[in-house]
């Protein structure tokens, strides 16, 4: 089930969220400096 493949890999629902949010999608640290 999803939602036990969620619990059993954090990374993964985090990832999941970041590709949702706008904010998520560009974090700071992969920032591409111009």
């Amino acid at each position: 089930p999803p939602i036990t493949t969620t619990l059993a890999f954090p990374p993964v629902l985090s990832t999941t969220a970041a590709a949702q949010s706008p904010a998520g999608a560009l974090p700071h640290h992969h920032r591409v400096p111009k």
